[in-house]
């Protein structure tokens, strides 16, 4: 979220002109703002690649396409100074079922000023233009400021709202250059990723290639869905081979290779695909979309050296944060050296009795008994473990 100018400086910002807010609800309807959004995302230096235009086309078409949007624009003078690109989550993809959230978790409510105003101006029209309404947002940056001013902002304008801390993100700051980084990590990281490293490179020809080209995109990516499909991810249903997300990821990496954003890293062993590590270029951070290899390869951790591959080019390269997205996992917990705290953030209407419970339960309720009662919590999960199994309750002695 930027901050203005005048607000860095110690002097209060210029007063905000009347703000007038647009809701578009079709993805024609947002088609025809492609040259006003690139212009908004130029002039946004909080602008995540979460936020333009290559992003947000490809996920809504290949996830929302046949779904109603609610893509808020805030306007000043005419110019763009706000967007809330929220869809109607009907099926409680993202958030809880009818929510208004936003087509991914991890990114900002994208405004170049005067945060409060810009959170009433979207208040009020959701008020005007819908009957009963709740935002959830997830993953949010703890650092953002519309995490700090939602509370406030939903005070003023008679909504409630629910904030608790999420998961952190592993990042890697690039200050200093590889060999500063590589000396940063433990002695038994380093020697374990060579080992890693050997041992791969013994067990046939090791070839990693660098795509950036929309037609290097084009010609590999069937690859990249064969290590998807020979994945761990197969079996528990989170591969993309064959669904929307291959469509979307398809799509994306064409849509970035054409703009040089394209960072797709593939290992090949002995000609076969068995690794990839999938990320994007902008504005001087890399992120790390997706990564996976083929489970047959697994003893020879082929995630973990085509991972070091990409990483030591981004050192290369210039950029200056490297972030993981996604959930923990022991590899990036071992290659971070920084992290962003998440939160969760809902609003909500008095007509939301489901929303005031869940605020209850989970901000009130939980942390008391976490903090005052982990052995009753305990017990309540052995009992509902054997519950579930069609046991009944434990007998004294087993």
């Amino acid at each position: 979220m930027a901050t203005d100018p005048a607000e860095s400086r110690g002097h209060p910002a210029p007063a905000l002109g009347p703000l007038v807010v647009d809701e578009v609800r079709s993805l024609d309807a947002f088609a025809a703002l492609e040259e006003e959004w690139g212009a908004f995302i130029e002039e946004a230096p909080a602008a995540s690649f979460f936020h333009t235009w290559e992003w947000l086309t490809a996920r809504l078409e290949s996830y929302w396409a046949d779904e109603e949007l609610a893509l808020l624009l805030v306007r000043c003078q005419g110019r763009l100074v706000a967007a809330a690109p929220f869809v109607v989550d009907r099926q409680g993809e993202q958030w809880c079922r009818g929510s208004l959230t936003l087509p991914e978790d991890g990114f900002d409510l994208l405004c170049t000023e005067h945060v409060p105003e810009v959170l009433d101006s979207l208040f009020v029209k959701l008020r005007a233009s819908r009957r009963r309404w709740r935002i959830g947002l997830g993953r949010l940056p703890a650092d953002s400021e519309v995490a700090a001013a939602l509370p406030e902002a939903a005070r003023r304008n008679g909504l409630s709202t629910f904030v608790r801390e999420a998961d952190t993100v592993r990042l890697i700051h690039t200050d200093g250059g590889w060999d500063a980084y590589l000396a940063s990590r433990s002695s038994k990281v380093r020697r374990e990723w060579r080992r890693k490293q050997r041992k791969l490179e013994s067990a046939g020809a090791v070839e990693i290639r660098t795509i950036r080209s929309p037609k290097e995109s084009d010609e590999v990516f069937d690859d990249v869905v064969a290590i998807e499909s020979a994945s761990w991810k197969e079996g528990e249903g989170s591969s993309i081979a064959g669904q929307r997300a291959e469509r979307f990821y398809r799509s994306l990496a064409r849509r970035c290779a054409e703009r040089s954003w394209l960072r797709l890293h593939l290992l090949y062993l002995d000609g076969r695909p068995v690794a990839y590590f999938y990320g994007v270029a902008f504005r001087k951070q890399l992120y790390g979309l997706k990564t996976s290899y083929d489970v047959a390869w697994a003893k020879l951790s082929p995630g973990v050296v085509v991972v070091l591959q990409a990483l030591q080019e981004a050192f290369e390269e210039g950029v200056s944060t490297i972030d993981f997205l996604g959930f923990d996992s022991r590899w990036k917990v071992e290659a971070a050296n920084g992290g962003r705290q998440n939160l969760h953030a809902c609003v909500f209407t008095a007509s939301h009795l489901d929303c005031h419970a869940c605020r209850l339960a989970r901000g009130t309720v939980k942390p008391f008994l976490e903090t005052k009662a982990p052995v009753v919590l305990e017990s309540a999960g052995v009992l509902a473990q054997w519950f579930r199994r069609g046991q009944g309750p434990p007998r004294r002695g087993s």
